[in-house]
C-alpha cells in the first residue's frame, strides 16, 4: 500500500498552487491546462482514465497488486473530481452543471443501495417463489471525474465563437432608438467595440464611424445630429464623434430644458410643463415638482412666520411707543384712515 499512501498524501507540498479556473469561453484550452496541473497533484490526471478491472485469474500476488492499482486509481479519480468542483466554484453556469451531475450520481447511488438492501432482506422468498434465480446486487456507480470533465467541455464547447458572433451582431444592430440620452447610446456602442476587441476582432475606424452615424439616423428625432456627424466624419476621428454625441445632451438641455434626445423634433415635448411664473426651466418638470416654486413658498412662509412672531408692542398702532402717528395730522391717538 506504499504507492496508495504516496498518492493520498501527495498534495502536502502543493496546497498553495492555484487550481486553474474553468473558462467558459475556452473550455478545451482549460481542459489541457487543468490536466497538466493535475500532474503535480499526485498524478491525479490519471484519474480520468477508465477504472482498472479486477483480475479473475492469476496468482494471489498479482491480484493483490491489481487491487492496490484500483485503490490508487480511485484516490486519483476522487482528487481530480474534487479539484474540478474547485475550478468551477466561481463560475455559476459551470457550477450548476457540476452540481446537477453530483446530485444525479448521489440519487442513483441511493436508489441502488436501497434496492440492494431490499433484495437482500427478501432474497430468500424471491428465490423460492418468484424469480428462481440467485440475487445479483446492482453495481453502485461512483462519481466520475472523466464524465464530469467531458460534460463541462461539451456543454461550453464553441462558446468563444458564440460570444464573438453575439458581439458582432450587437455591433451591427446598434441604433439609438431606445436610448433616452446621447451618452447612453455612445457608451453602449463603445461597450460593443470593447467586446469585439477581446476576441482580437476590433472594427476599423471607418466601420465604427459608419455604425455610429447609421445608429443615430435610425432615430428621426436626431436628424440634426446625424447631419452634423456625417459632416464631422470627414475631419474628425471616432473618439471625437463619440464626444460630440455625449455633448449633444448638454446642448439639448440648454435649448429645450430636457436631456432626452427625443426632445428635438417632438412638438409635444416643447410645451411648458411648469406654470410657475418664476421658473427658469419650465420644459423639464411639472409645476408640482418645480424647485423654484418651492423655494419661493418657503421664503414666503418664513416672512409670514417672522411677521406673526413680532411683539405687539413693536407694531405701528396707537398707544405703542414706536407709533409714528397719523399720516395726515401726526397725532398718535388714532390711525390715518379714522
Amino acid at each position: 500500500m506504499a504507492a496508495y499512501e504516496k498518492v493520498k498524501n501527495s498534495d502536502d507540498d502543493v496546497r498553495s498552487s492555484k487550481v486553474p479556473k474553468f473558462d467558459v469561453e475556452k473550455p478545451e484550452h482549460w481542459e489541457q491546462v487543468f490536466s497538466i496541473h493535475l500532474m503535480s497533484r499526485g498524478r491525479a490526471h490519471l484519474g480520468f482514465q477508465l477504472e482498472p478491472k479486477q483480475l479473475q485469474a492469476g496468482s494471489a500476488a498479482e491480484k493483490a497488486k491489481r487491487l492496490e492499482e484500483i485503490e490508487t486509481w480511485k484516490v486519483r479519480r476522487d482528487k481530480a473530481y474534487s479539484l474540478i468542483h474547485e475550478a468551477v466554484a466561481e463560475i455559476p453556469a459551470a457550477l450548476e452543471i457540476a452540481t446537477i451531475y453530483h446530485r444525479e450520481v448521489e440519487l442513483a447511488k441511493n436508489k441502488a443501495e436501497e434496492r440492494n438492501d431490499l433484495e437482500i432482506n427478501e432474497g430468500e422468498e424471491m428465490f423460492d417463489e418468484e424469480m428462481r434465480t440467485p440475487f445479483v446486487p446492482i453495481i453502485v456507480e461512483e462519481h466520475s471525474a472523466r464524465e464530469l470533465k467531458n460534460r463541462l467541455v461539451e456543454h461550453f464547447k464553441g462558446g468563444e465563437e458564440a460570444s464573438l458572433r453575439q458581439a458582432t451582431n450587437d455591433f451591427n444592430d446598434f441604433s439609438m432608438k431606445s436610448d433616452k440620452t446621447g451618452k447612453e447610446g455612445a457608451v453602449r456602442l463603445q461597450k460593443y467595440i470593447q467586446e469585439l476587441s477581446k476576441f482580437n476582432e476590433p472594427p476599423t475606424e471607418a466601420a465604427k464611424k459608419d455604425r455610429l452615424i447609421q445608429g443615430v439616423k435610425q432615430n428621426k428625432a436626431l436628424k440634426f445630429l446625424a447631419v452634423q456627424l456625417t459632416m464631422e466624419a470627414r475631419r474628425s476621428d471616432f473618439e471625437g464623434m463619440i464626444q460630440m454625441v455625449k455633448d449633444y445632451d448638454k446642448a439639448v438641455e440648454e435649448v429645450m430644458g430636457t436631456t432626452e434626445v427625443n426632445a428635438v423634433g417632438d412638438t409635444s415635448r416643447r410645451e411648458k410643463k411648469c406654470k410657475f411664473k418664476g421658473c427658469k426651466r419650465p420644459f423639464s418638470h411639472t409645476t408640482k415638482e418645480c424647485r423654484y416654486k418651492k423655494a419661493a413658498n418657503k421664503s414666503k412662509q418664513s416672512q409670514q412666520s417672522s411677521s406673526s412672531s413680532m411683539d405687539e408692542s413693536q407694531r405701528q398702532r396707537p398707544g405703542n411707543a414706536c407709533y409714528t402717528g397719523c399720516n395726515y395730522c401726526h397725532a398718535k391717538d388714532h390711525f390715518g384712515y379714522e
